[in-house]
């Protein structure tokens, strides 16, 4: 009889550390996953620190020529993407209310950009090639409040590492995003 109630004792022991362990387990991943992408809500936010860029002293960027680490243009206007950031290292490049209505083909192409972020521009229009050469570095790619109504599906086939896509806001349709 002492053999059982130490078998069932070590049972509920097993079960209570297991538990332990998932609650200790969704904790550190939900950690982990808002340290990945908790930069969406806020710390993107300009920071004071950061100097003017050299292209454009209203936007700013982290670093100077030529790695400009994260480039934020907010309320800047830009017809169009400025053209130093294609021969500069950029890692995050955020462009909002710029007034941006194109997208250039291979324009991004040498930077090793792997954030993207396009907010509150009337954009209307990404071409099929848009993101050659970001294949392997784009990760996190959002565009929203925008005029799109659709995205070519040459655009966004060949981005291997994109994780997280956000195409929130005026667009009224989209048809074949990945349709591969």
């Amino acid at each position: 009889m002492g053999t059982v109630a130490s078998l069932i004792k070590f049972g509920y022991l097993i079960v209570i550390v297991t538990m332990i362990l998932i609650i200790w387990g969704s904790i550190a991943s939900a950690s982990s996953g808002s340290a990945l992408y908790g930069h969406r809500y806020g710390a993107l936010e300009a920071h004071k620190d950061d100097p003017p860029c050299v292209f454009n002293p209203l936007c700013t960027c982290s670093k100077a020529v030529p790695d400009l680490g994260i480039v934020r243009c907010r309320n800047v206007p830009l017809p169009r993407i400025p053209p130093p950031l294609n021969s500069s290292k950029v890692f995050m490049l955020i462009l909002e209310n710029n007034g941006l209505e194109y997208f250039e083909p291979h324009f991004l192409e040498g930077t090793g950009l792997y954030h993207l972020q396009i907010m509150h521009n009337p954009l209307h229009l990404i071409p099929g090639d848009a993101f050659q050469g970001l294949e392997r570095s784009l990760s996190e790619l959002e565009i929203s409040h925008s005029y799109l109504a659709t995205i070519p599906s040459r655009a966004m086939r060949h981005l291997q590492k994109l994780k997280y896509l956000n195409l929130e806001g005026k667009m009224t349709f989209c048809l074949s995003i990945f349709g591969f």
